[in-house]
C-alpha cells in the first residue's frame, strides 16, 4: 500500500490545466527516460506534458518531478504565447521554471 503524504504537503502537479482556454493534459508514465532520454516533455500537438513516474527500477524524487513539471509548463506557456526564441533557450527556461515553482511551494496564504 503505498504510504499515505504528509497532508500539509500541497499538490503541485494538476492533472491538466488551462492557458488561454485550451486544456492541457499532465500524465506520469513508467518508461519516459527510456523512450525519451528525459524527465519530462511537453507535446505541443497534444496539449500534454509528461512526466516520469516512479517505478520500473526508476526513482524520481517528488521535488525533482515538480521541478521538471514547472519546467515543461514554462515551455508550454512561451509556446501558447508565440515567444519562439525564449520556448528554446534553456537556461531562461530553467531559471523562470525554478523560480515559479519556489514562489509557488513557499506562498503563504
Amino acid at each position: 500500500m503505498p504510504q499515505k503524504e504528509d497532508e500539509s504537503e500541497k499538490e503541485m502537479i494538476p492533472k491538466s490545466f488551462q492557458i488561454f482556454g485550451h486544456e492541457f493534459k499532465v500524465i506520469f508514465q513508467d518508461d519516459l527516460i527510456v523512450e525519451e532520454e528525459a524527465v519530462g516533455t511537453y507535446r505541443h500537438g497534444k496539449h500534454l506534458i509528461t512526466i516520469q513516474n516512479n517505478g520500473k527500477g526508476v526513482t524520481i524524487l517528488k521535488s525533482r518531478q515538480e521541478q521538471t513539471f514547472f519546467h515543461e509548463i514554462t515551455h508550454c506557456i512561451l509556446d501558447q504565447m508565440g515567444e519562439e526564441k525564449l520556448y528554446h533557450n534553456e537556461k531562461f527556461v530553467d531559471l523562470f521554471s525554478q523560480c515559479l515553482h519556489q514562489i509557488l511551494k513557499t506562498a503563504k496564504y
